[in-house]
C-alpha cells in the first residue's frame, strides 16, 4: 500500500508541518511519498532529504531563527498596526510586480537546496506550482530541486513570478491548497492530509471593501478545500487558527503546538501498516 503525506501552504502556520511529522513518524507513520504545495513544499523537500523528523525539527528550529533576521516583522491582525503596511502595499501592487524580493527571501532556502535535485531524495517527493501562461498545475518531480520550491512558494503579489523551463510559475496554493487529488493521481492508495487552512468559524460582519474581500475568498477557498478533503483518508488540522500568514516569529511556538497536538489524536490503524 502506497501511503502519501500531503502538506498544505499556510505562510508562517507551515512550522506546524514539523512538528507533526515529527509526531507521526515517532508513531511509525514514515510516508512512502509526499505532496506539497508553497511552505508544506519546503518542508515537505527537508522531510524527504533527511527522512529523519528529529534532524528537521533541528535543522527548522536553526533555519526559522536565522530567517526572523532577515523577515524580522511579526503582522499581527492589529488594524492599526497594519495600516502603515497596507498603505505601503497599495502603492507596490498599483506599482511593481511584487512586494517583497524573493532574491532576500529564498537566501536560505539556496543554501539548503541549492544543489540538490528531486532524485538524491530519500523519500519520493512532489511539489506543485501554477502556469500562469497555461493555467495549469504543475507538478514538479526531476531535476534541480530549488526553482520549484521558489515556484511554489511565489505568492501573487508578495513575490514575483518564477520563469522555469518556458513557464511563469506562481505558488501552488492560488489553485489547489491542499493537493489531494494529485495524490490520488500519483498512486496513492492512503492519503495523509494535513490540512493549515484557517477554520473561520462565525462570520463577523465586514467592516471595510477589504474585510469583504478577505470573506469572499475564505468562502471560495472553502468550497475548493471541501472537495479536496473528501480525497484524503486522513486529515491533521493542527491548532493553528490564531496564526496570521506573515507571523513567522511564532514558527517555533508552532512546531511545538503542533507536535503537541499530534501525539495526542487517535491515529487509524491501517494508517500505520
Amino acid at each position: 500500500m502506497k501511503k502519501f503525506l500531503v502538506l498544505s501552504g499556510g505562510g508562517a502556520r507551515g512550522a506546524a508541518h514539523v512538528g507533526v511529522i515529527r509526531a507521526l513518524e515517532e508513531r511509525g507513520f514514515v510516508p512512502d511519498a509526499i505532496v506539497g504545495v508553497s511552505i508544506g513544499a519546503v518542508v515537505g523537500a527537508g522531510y524527504a532529504v533527511l527522512k529523519d523528523s528529529k534532524k528537521l525539527w533541528d535543522y527548522s528550529e536553526k533555519i526559522y531563527k536565522k530567517a526572523f533576521k532577515f523577515f524580522p516583522i511579526s503582522f499581527s491582525l492589529n488594524k492599526k498596526f497594519n495600516r502603515p503596511f497596507a498603505k505601503i502595499s497599495c502603492y507596490y501592487m498599483a506599482n511593481k510586480v511584487s512586494i517583497l524580493s524573493s532574491k532576500l527571501y529564498f537566501k536560505i532556502f539556496e543554501k539548503a537546496f541549492g544543489k540538490l535535485s528531486f532524485e538524491d531524495l530519500k523519500i519520493k517527493f512532489y511539489a506543485i506550482s501554477n502556469d500562469l501562461k497555461s493555467g495549469k498545475i504543475i507538478i514538479h518531480s526531476s531535476g534541480k530541486i530549488i526553482e520549484p520550491l521558489k515556484a511554489s512558494m511565489a505568492i501573487p503579489g508578495i513575490f514575483p513570478p518564477v520563469e522555469f523551463e518556458d513557464k511563469v510559475l506562481v505558488d501552488g496554493g492560488t489553485l489547489n491548497n491542499l493537493p489531494t487529488d494529485i495524490a490520488r493521481k500519483l498512486g496513492a492508495d492512503y492519503v495523509v492530509a494535513v490540512d493549515l487552512s484557517e477554520n473561520n468559524g462565525e462570520m463577523k460582519m465586514p467592516e471595510t471593501s477589504n474585510d469583504i474581500l478577505n470573506v469572499i475568498n475564505h468562502m471560495c477557498e472553502d468550497k475548493i478545500l471541501s472537495f479536496l478533503r473528501k480525497e484524503a483518508d486522513f486529515i491533521i488540522r493542527p491548532p493553528v487558527n490564531n496564526i496570521g500568514t506573515f507571523e513567522f516569529k511564532r514558527s517555533l511556538e508552532i512546531m511545538e503546538k503542533a507536535y503537541e497536538y499530534t501525539k495526542k489524536i487517535d491515529l487509524p490503524k491501517e494508517m500505520l501498516m
